[in-house]
C-alpha cells in the first residue's frame, strides 16, 4: 500500500511538475512576446520623437526666415528713408546757398562810412542814399 501511495503521489507530483513546466514555458513565450512588443513600441516612440524634433527644427528655421524677412523689409525702408532725407538735405542746402547769394546781391556796400551810424545820422544817411540813387 505504501508503494501505491508513493506511486500515486509521484504521479501527481509529476503531473504538477509537468503543468508547472508548461506554464513556465508559456510565461516565457509571453515575456518574449512582450519584449518584442516593447522593442517595437520603443522604436515607434523613437521615430515619433525624431519626427517631432525635425518638425521643431523646421518650424524654428521657418520662424527665423520670417524674422529675417521682416528685418530685411525694415532695413530696406530705413535705407529708402535715408536716401530720401539725403536728397532733401542736399536740395535744402542748395536753396539756402541760393538765398544767401541772392540776399548779398541786394546789399549795398559803401566803403569809408563808419559802421556805427545810429539814430538821426542813420535817418539822414537813408535820405541821402535814397535821393542820390533816384536821381542817378
Amino acid at each position: 500500500m505504501s508503494y501505491t501511495k508513493n506511486n500515486s503521489s509521484d504521479s501527481s507530483i509529476k503531473k504538477e511538475l509537468l503543468s508547472l513546466t508548461t506554464t513556465l514555458q508559456e510565461m516565457s513565450l509571453k515575456l518574449d512576446n512582450m519584449d518584442t512588443k516593447i522593442d517595437v513600441f520603443e522604436q515607434k516612440c523613437s521615430n515619433q520623437m525624431d519626427l517631432i524634433h525635425k518638425e521643431l527644427q523646421l518650424q524654428k528655421i521657418s520662424d527665423i526666415e520670417q524674422s529675417l524677412t521682416d528685418v530685411d523689409g525694415r532695413l530696406q525702408e530705413g535705407e529708402n528713408n535715408t536716401e530720401f532725407l539725403l536728397k532733401q538735405n542736399t536740395s535744402l542746402k542748395y536753396k539756402i546757398d541760393e538765398l544767401e547769394n541772392r540776399s548779398r546781391r541786394n546789399n549795398l556796400w559803401i566803403f569809408g562810412l563808419p559802421s556805427n551810424i545810429k539814430g538821426s545820422n542813420m535817418v539822414f544817411f537813408n535820405y541821402m542814399v535814397t535821393n542820390c540813387l533816384k536821381s542817378s
